[in-house]
């Protein structure tokens, strides 16, 4: 995944009210993927206890990229 400085992310989660989170989530998505992990559609994010599977699988994904 790209580097990314850790205070600016929060940072910009927090002016952003979570919606920077969210796009950080989607775009870390999207680039594991392109390096073969089998995330699903980050759509999965805004169904409420489906999102724990999505989380469950972005996790699989950092750990295998």
């Amino acid at each position: 995944m790209k580097n990314r400085n850790p205070l600016l992310t929060i940072v910009l989660y927090l002016i952003t009210g979570g919606i920077y989170g969210l796009y950080w989530f989607v775009s870390t998505k999207n680039e594991m993927n392109i390096r073969g992990s089998r995330i699903p559609t980050a759509w999965l994010i805004i169904i409420p206890l489906v999102n724990f599977y999505w989380y469950w699988k972005w996790c699989e994904g950092v750990e295998t990229t």
